[in-house]
């Protein structure tokens, strides 16, 4: 039932205009689970709204750090529990994710909502930096991704299948529709 419970959470934010962010302690996993359901457009929305409750009403309001609750009169300005969006930026957004233990394989699973044009990020592992770029230009999506020697990734194409195989990579499989390019 998770699908189910996941695309009503999606069509309530939709109806509620993306920025009423309730729910309490269960909100600091709502852009990830969003996003891993397939609701990547409301899971960007949320994350950068900027109206009172979020993270964007934060920023709006001059917070560099994670506050302990969304009003500005919180008692803690370096609370780490909502950070989770941070979480959400290079896990979703980027795509970077832990494959298996110690980075010897990465999953590279990009988001790519309406709204966002580009992204670029590293993170840094025991074999070296898992690296991504991806930027859109006329529906196309454009990815540069650059993994340490000695790990093993897993890529996961936005949009469809890329136009060509980069020298030495070795497809595995294809999920999608034959015709996409």
């Amino acid at each position: 039932h998770e699908a189910a419970v996941m695309l009503r959470l999606n069509n309530d934010f939709v109806a509620k205009g993306y920025h009423r962010v309730g729910g309490g302690v269960l909100v600091r996993y709502v852009t990830t689970l969003l996003s891993d359901y397939v609701c990547c457009d409301t899971a960007y929305r949320v994350a950068t709204q900027e109206e009172f409750p979020s993270w964007g009403y934060w920023l709006k309001n001059g917070l560099e750090t994670m506050a302990e609750q969304w009003e500005l009169s919180a008692r803690s300005w370096d609370h780490h529990y909502w950070g989770s969006v941070s979480s959400y930026f290079y896990q979703n957004l980027a795509g970077i994710r832990l494959g298996a233990p110690g980075y010897s394989e990465v999953v590279i699973k990009p988001d790519t909502p309406a709204g966002l044009d580009w992204v670029k990020a590293s993170q840094g592992t025991p074999r070296g930096t898992v690296e991504i770029a991806w930027k859109r230009e006329n529906a196309v999506i454009a990815m540069d991704v650059k993994v340490p020697n000695g790990t093993r990734a897993e890529i996961w194409f936005p949009g469809g299948r890329p136009a060509a195989d980069p020298a030495g990579v070795q497809h595995l499989a294809w999920t999608g529709p034959e015709d996409s390019t």
